[in-house]
Order: structure tokens, then C-alpha cells, then sequence
């Protein structure tokens, strides 16, 4: 009688490992399920569009303004390529016309031109000392290399404004958008 008891025990508990056992193998199965469908989804569009943010210009809402120019103003009415040709046509622009030029390269979908204006608004504010656009051009800089399927440096940069707790933007790259964005270079 002993034996039937000892046998019916260890016949429970083997059925209760083995149910344990595949209970933790469907989920870690859905789990990697959803890891797996997450990487196939990852893209570079899908992750500038979530976190891109339309620049409003807060000095040149209306044409009447003082001192808004003909490159702000065509930006403000949304015409960026009116901006661009206007910008390649002028002598002389300042940074923040460079710095609404590369908004605009971005709007047209052209990454390249964007990062070289971005990047010349950004040593423009470091050589003036004012470093009025830093901030700005440094983020979407940092964008302008993701569309642009420049990984590393897109990193870089998202990571020096996530660990500068002073930048405007610092809380927009999370730990997590900087992992998907180290995911990206696995593709």
C-alpha cells in the first residue's frame, strides 16, 4: 500500500513539474513572439515619425512682423521649397534661416541636405557663443542621421542629449528609443 501511495505522489508531482514547464515554455514562445514581431516592425520611419514634432517659428507667425524674412516666412506658409531656393539664392542668411532650411530638408524627405545645415547651424552657434539653436539643431540632427540611416552618429548624438539633463530635448530619447535604435543596426 505504501508503494501505491509513494507511486500516486510522485505521478502528481511529475504532472505538476511538467504542467510548470510548459506553462513557462508558452509564455517565453509568446514572449519571443512579440520581441520577434516588434524587430520585423522596427524602422527608421516608424521611429523618426514617433518622435518628430513639427518646428513652430515663434517670430515669424504673421507677414507683418518686423524682422521676419522672406525664408522664415515661406517656412511659416509651410512652401519648403520655396525656402530652399530661397536660401540658395541669398548671399547672406542667418542661422536661423539655416536652421528653418534644414526643417525644411526634412519636410521634403531629403536627410543629406538636412544634416549639412543642421551641422552649420550648429558650429555657427558655437563660433557666435550664443548657442541660440543648439539645442534644436542638435535634435533634429540627431533625427536627420536616423532617416538617413546613419546609426552610429544618430546615436551619439541621442545619447548626449539623453545624459544632459539641461538640453530641451533630453527627455525625448528614453533608454528604451535609443535600444530600438541600437536594434536598427542589427537589421
Amino acid at each position: 500500500m505504501q508503494a501505491v501511495t509513494r507511486f500516486y505522489k510522485a505521478s502528481s508531482t511529475r504532472k505538476i513539474v511538467r504542467y510548470s514547464i510548459a506553462f513557462v515554455a508558452g509564455i517565453l514562445l509568446v514572449f519571443i513572439g512579440i520581441k520577434g514581431y516588434n524587430f520585423y516592425r522596427l524602422s527608421p520611419e516608424r521611429l523618426y515619425l514617433e518622435q518628430y514634432n513639427y518646428f513652430e517659428l515663434t517670430t515669424a507667425r504673421r507677414d507683418n512682423e518686423p524682422g521676419s524674412s522672406a525664408i522664415e516666412k515661406a517656412y511659416v506658409a509651410k512652401e519648403y521649397q520655396k525656402v530652399i531656393d530661397l536660401k540658395k539664392r541669398a548671399t547672406k542668411i542667418s542661422i536661423g534661416e539655416h536652421f528653418v532650411t534644414g526643417l525644411s530638408y526634412l519636410e521634403l524627405d531629403d536627410p543629406f541636405d538636412a544634416i549639412h545645415s543642421f551641422s552649420s547651424v550648429i558650429s555657427q552657434d558655437k563660433a557666435s557663443g550664443k548657442e541660440t539653436y543648439r539645442d534644436q539643431a542638435e535634435f533634429y540632427l540627431a533625427l536627420a542621421y536616423l532617416k538617413n540611416k546613419d546609426y552610429d552618429q544618430a546615436l551619439e548624438l541621442m545619447k548626449n542629449i539623453h545624459n544632459d539633463p539641461r538640453h530641451l530635448y533630453h527627455d525625448k530619447f528614453s533608454n528604451s528609443f535609443i535600444r530600438k535604435i541600437k536594434m536598427l543596426k542589427w537589421r
